[in-house]
């Protein structure tokens, strides 16, 4: 649009001035001639019809002519949005008006900054996300790094202590043996944030976890890892509610240890959660692929869960507010509650329990009521083993 053009242009001013001249010579003649060739009161009816259609078709004209290019330069802004953007003003828009093309002219430097800012923008994200990956490449290489050099000592310490506890350097007294049960659970403890932390830092690269499925006795492994659970409960009087199934449940083709990790971090959340004296809750069934309403409410089944195993830890704990849900699964997320508590934790367990679910391509979901507890429950694929990806090599 050329803006030598401006200085040419007429103003609405002198549009709308020129159209009310216009309008009142033609009453004018249109009265003269009317006053010539009838009476009085004719003169009068007719002279009032002539000015309302007169004005109607005036006011008519005005409006459709003031708008019709502003309805054009509204089109062009919407216009503009779409892929490719569309100029502002189109390129066969033509202003009739000087306050027109004043208006053309502001939008066309107003959509030109707009996209200026709006690649810049585009550039600084690009710049910040690549910055991040990279820190957090680093982090995570660094991360896994102190988890591996960390494994050495912590494992010649158990040896120690299983060896001491053993009585192969002499006897132990009881008192002995009630430190070094507390040491080895320490240990094993260090020893299993080791290895959480180096999983964690896997899934945070994007790497895939490593499976090794087999045939897989669900009840067995939780009554392993709930024995190994029994130093923290007493510590809190937690009780542990655990019954085995009426029915002998089908075995799971999954990695066992895979799901004793998930299980020892819904575990161990539900501990940290819980208000003293309180009770832990395990359940584990077998779900069809149409399950009873009943059993798919008490499970709370997400829909469209097929064939599968299903294990759920509920504790009475501090339960997790709504405003939260969408985060639990997020990495480093810690709930407003919990850091207020001071409770102990990485903000990575739910995120590797996820991750090794997703990838026995089952599912992990959890119910929840502030002050009542939780319940987090995740599925296992009974149909078939191609959905499990074993470990290359």
């Amino acid at each position: 649009m050329d803006k030598k053009r401006h200085s040419r242009l007429p103003s609405i001013r002198g549009r709308i001035l020129s159209a009310f001249l216009a309008f009142g010579l033609a009453i004018v003649v249109l009265v003269a001639f009317a006053m010539t060739v009838a009476d009085q009161m004719t003169n009068v009816a007719f002279m009032l019809a002539l000015v309302l259609f007169l004005a109607g078709l005036l006011s008519w004209h005005l409006a459709s002519a003031l708008t019709r290019e502003v309805r054009v330069l509204a089109r062009a802004v919407r216009d503009a949005e779409e892929a490719p953007p569309q100029p502002i003003p189109p390129s066969s828009f033509i202003p009739e008006t000087s306050e027109i093309q004043e208006l053309a002219l502001s939008l066309q430097e107003y959509a030109w900054r707009t996209r200026t800012l709006t690649a810049a923008a585009l550039d600084d994200a690009q710049a910040c996300r690549a910055r991040a990956s990279e820190n957090t490449s680093i982090l995570s290489e660094f991360m896994y790094y102190i988890a591996h050099v960390l494994r050495t000592p912590v494992n010649a310490i158990r040896w120690t202590v299983e060896s001491l506890k053993n009585e192969e350097t002499g006897t132990v007294t009881e008192a002995q043996r009630e430190l070094l049960d507390k040491l080895e659970y320490s240990t094993v403890k260090l020893a299993s944030v080791a290895d959480e932390l180096q999983d964690a830092f896997i899934v945070l690269r994007g790497d895939a976890l490593h499976l090794r499925p087999a045939p897989c006795d669900i009840t067995r492994v939780i009554d392993e890892v709930v024995g190994t659970w029994a130093v923290p409960l007493r510590r809190k009087n937690l009780k542990v509610v655990w019954r085995h199934p009426s029915k002998a449940l089908p075995q799971l083709n999954a990695d066992e240890h895979r799901i004793a990790q998930v299980l020892n971090i819904l575990i161990d959340n539900a501990i940290k959660y819980s208000s003293q004296g309180s009770t832990i809750s395990i359940r584990v069934q077998a779900i069809d692929k149409n399950p009873p309403s009943e059993v798919a409410k008490q499970c709370a089944v997400p829909p469209g869960t097929g064939r599968c195993m299903v294990v759920a830890v509920s504790d009475q704990g501090i339960g997790i507010p709504r405003a939260e849900a969408s985060s639990l699964f997020r990495p480093f997320f810690r709930g407003a509650k919990a850091r207020e508590l001071w409770v102990d934790g990485k903000g990575l367990g739910l995120t590797l329990a996820r991750a090794i679910v997703s990838t026995h391509g089952g599912q992990i979901w959890f119910s929840s009521r502030p002050g009542k507890g939780t319940g987090v429950h995740f599925s296992i694929p009974l149909d078939g083993t191609d959905r499990v990806r074993p470990a290359e090599g």
